[in-house]
């Protein structure tokens, strides 16, 4: 999957090559941060946090020279000063004569010793220092594949808290997507076979991130299988560094050529597709895991191809808004252009024309002086996105049309039309073809706009991107708040179960409610809101009684009460997460559980 580079023996220049991609292993034996051709800093380890002392939020995209002088005269005099300590690789391309970037690395003392006289101690005893302050990420399972602890740098690497892992067996976690296959469940299936027992391979964890895992078996003094302990390392991929300068570049110069090349699917894993299928923008964060995102991502990028309109659909809150940006930071790649968007539901319908058209000085009263140029003339040269378009008047929609097949307006209060050459995005949630049934909507502007549809599926139809889009909220208000809060195992069955009416939108305001009250840093089923518990009490059935002779209706019930309550206790820990549940109160609870005593 990836060409894996000894940072100790690697040359000044490494050629990056989309056919075999390169890594190196990010170990605490090297502090190691990346910096575009100009100096500004765009990625580093955690050994270089720690050796460096600054907050990684402030750091990024700022020059070295400015922050750091001393690294910067490292990097100017690679030859002159710790020379042995210190080393600068190049980055390169065929297609440029100038590096790309560079990997700045500083060799350091530390790293993981694994000591085989003391690995039973350092896995059976709580809290062993080895174990929780090893830079390297730990995962330990017993013979059964179930999930037994893991360390802080594990959590740290795969952005997981232990608590959304201990007790979970591996094979659920991953068929639910936490990663892409579990080395724990090779070895076992080796050791059956009396196969090889100690096992290396790459791994794609849930946040999207490529790992390199090792797992071993531990074995008693009678040779019984006692745990396996999976050594997590997480890879610096050098391509995505090289990208992520060309994208520096292109905010520079306002273009760039992606270095990624066409892979066939059958040597790539999933996640480096998606990489390769979908452009990166660092101004607009993209959350697409599910396949059915992935293909509709895939034709918005073909749309963007072409000036033809573009019609996006689906429910409330799914982020057709986001699509519409995506479009045109697509298109703006190879030349600079504008994009104005309008939300046609939030404009009165006597003040949209004005505002789509622009108008003359003196049109109407209150008018301002010298008049007004609108947004069509606004967005000329580029792309107009008039979001909820069902929502235009009739007598509005004719003039768009115009608009649309002429390419010229005409401002409120003047004679004289305007030419414009604008891109047409529209977004709806309602069903046009109804609205044109229903006569309020116009056939021919209808297929006028339709030229290329593209739907986006509710939440609820690509569950895959649910957790990914938790996460990344999760991420980015732990950023914004300094809060830093991680879902229990329940939560997350919740999380996947909840229909989630509100789709994207409805995400992001859970998440953020729940970042924000929650007073421990594990959120808990106390902490969701009543409608998603009220949801999961809807599933929560367990099997009726069986009928037996002698027994009352009134008997029978109370068996049955007793024990739909034992079992929501059991499930859900606490009696007032058990209660939200049942749908009662928690003194009701309390009584119902003495009478049944």
């Amino acid at each position: 999957m990836y060409r894996l580079l000894d940072l100790h023996n690697c040359k000044s220049d490494i050629k990056i090559s989309p056919k075999q991609p390169s890594a190196v292993l990010d170990t605490a034996s090297f502090a190691i941060s990346a910096i575009t051709r100009d100096g500004n800093l765009i990625y580093c380890n955690r050994a270089f946090l720690h050796d460096n002392e600054f907050d990684p939020r402030c750091a990024f995209n700022t020059s070295i020279q400015e922050s750091m002088p001393e690294l910067w005269q490292k990097f100017q005099q690679p030859g002159s000063l710790h020379e042995s300590s210190f080393k600068v690789i190049n980055l390169r391309s065929s297609n440029y004569a100038s590096p790309l970037g560079h990997l700045l690395v500083s060799i350091r003392d530390e790293s993981f010793d694994e000591d085989e006289r003391n690995i039973h101690s350092l896995v059976s005893i709580e809290n062993h220092p080895a174990f929780i302050e090893s830079y390297v990420g730990l995962y330990l399972a017993s013979p059964q594949a179930d999930t037994i602890k893991v360390n802080p740098s594990y959590e740290k690497i795969a952005f997981l808290p232990e608590s959304d892992l201990v007790g979970r067996n591996l094979a659920e976690l991953v068929d639910k997507g936490f990663f892409s296959k579990s080395v724990t469940l090779s070895i076992l299936d080796a050791l059956k076979c009396q196969g090889t027992s100690q096992q290396t391979l790459f791994q794609t964890l849930l946040c999207g991130k490529d790992v390199l895992v090792t797992g071993k078996p531990i074995f008693t003094d009678q040779n019984e299988l006692a745990y396996i302990l999976t050594y997590v390392q997480d890879l610096v991929v050098l391509d995505t560094i090289a990208q992520k300068c060309l994208e520096h570049e292109k905010r520079l110069s306002g273009s760039v050529t992606n270095i990624r090349a066409s892979q066939k699917v059958g040597n790539k894993s999933k996640h480096t597709i998606v990489q390769e299928a979908l452009p990166i923008f660092p101004e607009l964060q993209v959350v697409a895991k599910d396949p059915q995102t992935i293909s509709t991502l895939r034709k918005v990028i073909k749309a963007s191809k072409y000036e033809a309109p573009v019609l996006l659909t689906g429910e409330t809150g799914v982020g057709k808004d986001l699509l519409a940006k995506y479009i045109h930071l697509l298109q703006e790649r190879n030349k600079p252009m504008p994009f104005v968007s309008v939300n046609c539901s939030a404009i009165p319908g006597d003040l949209l024309e004005s505002e789509l058209f622009g108008y003359e000085e003196g049109a109407f009263s209150g008018a301002r002086k010298k008049g007004r140029a609108g947004l069509f003339p606004s967005a000329d040269g580029g792309i107009l996105f008039l979001n909820e378009i069902s929502e235009i008047p009739l007598d509005l929609q004719a003039k768009l049309l115009t608009a649309l097949d002429e390419g010229v307006i005409r401002p409120l209060g003047s004679s004289k039309t305007k030419k414009v050459k604008t891109r047409i995005l529209c977004a709806t949630n309602r069903n046009l073809r109804e609205c044109v049934h229903d006569g309020t909507f116009r056939s021919d502007l209808y297929y006028r706009i339709k030229v290329l549809t593209i739907k986006m599926s509710p939440v609820r139809e690509r569950p895959g991107d649910i957790l990914p889009l938790v996460h990344h909220f999760m991420s980015r208000l732990a950023s914004e708040h300094g809060l830093i809060r991680f879902l229990s195992p329940e939560v997350q069955e919740i999380l996947l179960k909840y229909t989630w009416p509100g789709n994207v939108r409805e995400i992001r305001n859970v998440v953020e409610q729940l970042v924000i009250y929650s007073s421990t840093s594990q959120v808990s089923l106390g902490d969701l809101p009543e409608d998603l518990l009220d949801s999961s009490a809807g599933k929560f059935q367990p099997p009726l009684p069986e009928l037996e002779d002698g027994v009352s209706l009134r008997a029978a019930v109370q068996k049955y009460e007793k024990g739909l309550i034992t079992k929501a206790l059991t499930k859900y820990g606490s009696s007032g997460a058990a209660a939200k549940v049942l749908g009662i109160d928690p003194t009701t609870l309390a009584r119902k559980l003495k009478k049944t005593s």
